[in-house]
């Protein structure tokens, strides 16, 4: 779905929570994060996409009271022209600071005109110098990032969808720059659209770059109530399987919400509340190489055409639905 044009991150910490000094530990926590060492905690590391965040930080100690956790993954959005496609260090630092690691989705286009930039020209060199930038920038960082470029390219709403041989040789030399610049500290995030039989999107199979460039398989997908209810197993399970099967990375849920449900839809017993209650108590348990998920925090009623309330605070219910869910151990808030 469209992102905002604010640059955001997502959350880490409740303002009362102490958060650890950057040090050995630390890195070696986000270390387990990223690469699922052995060894590791196991357990399903939350994160959020929450608007407003590092910039103004009252929004994230308000998800982060809401939600009455910490959490360990922060995203912010990026594109490739204007200030928004600036990556500035200091909003990356922002995330580190407060215990958690960025992730950042980085799409392939120009949020104020609509330009969208040509994979067969990335893949060329035609934007070298551009992605040489972000590159030498986040090796600089040297702490750990996630990078999750061009994602749901298995469908048909963005420009870099439709022409999976181009994809890859594209994914393939921004990653090769990244290499050459010594930025070992990213971990790629390849981010399919969910998919079933016959759904908009398709198998993303002919998009995957290959296992030496992908570091996490990840899935975006949401319950439009408005447009037809669907469980987390509904929504995720047959794109689940199908990538847990093909692909041996760590598995994360990139982007996911629900919308309230729709009169009819309460008619039939239905509400967000309950959707939120037996995803993270049942859904997400019950697969056991999903290690990250990401709620998309953001209302955007009135933003797009599909889009709904998908923050927690939409109602009361959902709230404490998804703070109550949150609690258990299964879920890691902190790195440790």
């Amino acid at each position: 779905m469209r992102k905002v044009l604010t640059a955001v991150i997502l959350v880490v910490g409740l303002a009362a929570v102490a958060v650890p000094a950057h040090g050995q530990s630390e890195r070696a926590a986000s270390s387990c994060l990223l690469r699922s060492s052995q060894g590791c905690p196991k357990g399903v590391y939350l994160g959020v996409w929450q608007p407003g965040v590092p910039e103004s930080m009252a929004a994230l100690q308000n998800f982060e009271q809401d939600a009455g956790r910490h959490t360990a993954i922060v995203m912010m959005w990026r594109d490739w022209a204007g200030p928004s496609s600036a990556l500035d260090p200091t909003l990356l630092d922002a995330v580190s600071t407060h215990g958690s690691v960025p992730l950042v989705a980085w799409s392939p286009e120009d949020w104020n005109t609509g330009k969208s930039y040509s994979l067969s020209d990335i893949a060329a060199g035609k934007y070298d110098s551009y992605i040489d930038g972000w590159a030498q920038t986040l090796a600089a960082y040297g702490q750990p990032v996630l990078l999750r470029w061009a994602s749901e390219m298995n469908g048909n709403w963005y420009s870099w969808g439709g022409n999976p041989r181009e994809f890859v040789a594209a994914w393939r030399h921004i990653h090769q720059i990244f290499t050459r610049d010594g930025a070992a500290n990213v971990q790629w995030v390849w981010s399919p659209s969910v998919f079933w039989p016959h759904s908009k999107a398709t198998d993303p199979k002919a998009y995957y770059p290959g296992k030496k460039y992908v570091d996490w398989i990840g899935l975006a997908g949401y319950n439009f109530s408005a447009r037809g209810w669907m469980s987390f197993g509904q929504i995720y399970g047959y794109a689940y399987q199908v990538l847990t099967k093909r692909y041996t990375q760590p598995f994360m849920i990139t982007e996911m919400a629900s919308g309230e449900a729709t009169t009819a839809e309460t008619r039939k017993g239905r509400s967000k509340a309950a959707w939120i209650r037996t995803a993270f108590k049942h859904d997400i348990p019950a697969r056991s190489r999903i290690r990250a998920v990401i709620w998309f925090n953001e209302d955007k009623n009135g933003a797009d055409s599909r889009g709904e309330d998908w923050r927690i605070e939409s109602s009361s219910s959902a709230q404490r639905a998804f703070a109550s869910s949150i609690r258990m151990k299964q879920y890691r808030t902190f790195l440790r």
